[in-house]
């Protein structure tokens, strides 16, 4: 079944044609790569603060290797890592204005945190929720051919966060391959708002580069940078992560 669906894409990104209903299409691609054939991969996490809220720079990684199939998840830390964040806790028991960074970037290197990079379908799902289709055509990514598709996306803001955010927008941009399967994707969001009558901005930018284990959709690579102006705390981060398949 998969097969001939993978076909029929194929067909139809050759011959250029525009999709019938493009949101509807590519939920429907993404719905079969939510698959839980077995990997095993090394992963590199890496926290960047170019900016804080006081004002200081720092970088922080944290490295592990990773199985993952039917059995569920199972992660290995080093012995090295565990030795580093304990060395920075110590440091900064002496000295609490101390960053700890490696602490920062495990801390982005939980169980669900890996499981949505190796199952990378629902995080594109919930992105597309109340999505609206903007455009559709040919394209090159990494110097492959590729569809590109354009969507507005809302961002699933939180009540509270409606209240203080005045204007808000985002946008979807997913890169399927000739196989009619995802290679790239890049969201970008801006905001602005006021609270306590004081004005803040923010935007976030997510790359993602993809790769398709039988009908699992990992993200190879993803970097999300984030930045904030407002209440005399302006920061600017970049979370990046590479995962190298065996």
């Amino acid at each position: 079944m998969w097969k001939l669906y993978t076909a029929a894409v194929v067909t139809l990104l050759a011959a250029g044609s525009a999709w019938a209903e493009p949101l509807a299409e590519v939920r429907e691609m993404l719905g079969k790569l939510q698959g839980s054939d077995a990997i095993s991969a090394s992963l590199e996490v890496e926290n960047k603060v170019a900016l804080d809220a006081y004002g200081k720079a720092r970088t922080g990684t944290a490295q592990l290797n990773l199985q993952a199939g039917a059995q569920g998840l199972q992660m290995n830390f080093s012995t090295d890592l565990m030795q580093r964040a304990e060395r920075e806790a110590q440091a900064r028991t002496a000295n609490p204005d101390l960053a700890a960074p490696t602490a920062e970037a495990l801390r982005h290197a939980t169980p669900n945190d890996i499981s949505r990079l190796i199952g990378y379908a629902p995080v594109l799902l919930r992105t597309l929720e109340g999505a609206t289709f903007k455009e559709q055509h040919g394209d090159t990514i990494d110097g492959k051919p590729a569809q590109l598709f354009v969507f507005d996306v809302p961002g699933h803001l939180s009540s509270k966060e409606k209240e203080d955010i005045n204007h808000a927008e985002g946008l979807l941009k997913l890169w399927l391959g000739a196989d009619g399967l995802p290679l790239a994707s890049e969201e970008s969001y801006k905001y602005t708002g006021r609270k306590f009558l004081i004005g803040f901005s923010g935007t976030e930018a997510i790359n993602a580069r993809y790769a398709v284990v039988g009908t699992r959709l990992v993200a190879k690579s993803r970097s999300d940078r984030s930045t904030f102006i407002g209440f005399g705390q302006d920061s600017d981060t970049t979370l990046s992560t590479m995962l190298s398949l065996r």
